[in-house]
């Protein structure tokens, strides 16, 4: 992540981000494990459904197979409902939903090493669990760092994904285990949420273009006040309106615009 201008900047006290060991806590409750694990909610249903098929194909039942066959269902179920229903919460108050999350993410994670443990070779099971851990080994610095978002979290990301492919190949060879329909199943979904994504930003750079337009036009006119348009789809984007003045002001210095010209966005 430092290879990232950004953080350089923060390191000597300039731009945007903030480098700052303070409130450290409330980041890793607040932030850390809902993108690491909750808001990643495409491979945890993934990796969930690979290591309950582990389960089931070693056939061992018992106290710790049950326990993490009910930890891997719920979050999986959970994670894909706070997707599709971000308004629930545990609790109306933000620190202890929260707190909630993390401990839900933190089971999640550790059960996901338990079970790699449990039901996949010697030989295997180690290269796994390092590499899982290591999803949240590279988030670490992220604990003091501000703002953050998921994209900050892609190699964690990356890490994870490779897990689902080491584990795939794993029952190919284990357990001699047919994976073209669920290969060609999985690609079907991938292309077609791709195409909707597509969809998604090629809207958001068509109002984009459009603002740029009205930006220049109103440059050019010397307007004292220019009018642009909310960005469609704001949620697939870490931030369509400059948040501060202090955004603002970056805001009008990348477009060139006098700092003197007021800005309204609807």
């Amino acid at each position: 992540m430092f290879s990232n201008g950004g953080y350089t900047k923060a390191a000597t006290g300039t731009g945007y981000k903030k480098i700052s060991f303070n409130g450290m806590t409330e980041q890793f409750i607040s932030k850390i494990w809902y993108h690491l694990l909750i808001n990643n909610w495409v491979l945890n249903v993934i990796l969930a459904g690979i290591l309950l098929f582990l389960i089931i194909k070693r056939g061992k039942k018992n106290f710790l197979t049950a326990e993490m066959s009910v930890v891997f269902c719920g979050f999986s179920v959970y994670s894909v409902f706070h997707k599709v229903y971000p308004q629930w919460v545990f609790d109306s108050n933000e620190m202890l939903n929260n707190g909630i999350n993390t401990i839900l993410a933190i089971l999640f994670f550790a059960n996901v090493l338990l079970c790699i443990w449990n039901v996949v070779d010697k030989n295997e099971r180690i290269s796994m669990c390092i590499l899982y851990l290591s999803s949240g080994a590279v988030a670490a610095p992220l604990l003091a760092a501000n703002p953050i978002g998921a994209r900050c979290f892609y190699i964690s990301y990356i890490f994870q994904a490779l897990v689902v492919l080491k584990l795939l190949r794993y029952l190919v060879i284990r357990y001699k285990t047919d994976l073209f329909y669920p290969v060609l199943a999985t690609g079907v979904i991938v292309c077609i949420l791709a195409v909707i994504y597509i969809r998604i930003f090629l809207a958001i750079g068509q109002v984009n273009d459009y603002r740029s337009q009205l930006i220049q036009a109103g440059i050019e006119q010397n307007q004292k006040e220019i009018v642009l348009p909310i960005l469609p789809y704001s949620e697939y984007c870490w931030q369509t309106v400059p948040p501060t003045e202090e955004w603002e002001k970056d805001f009008k210095d990348f477009y060139h615009i006098p700092q003197d010209v007021t800005l309204r966005f609807e």
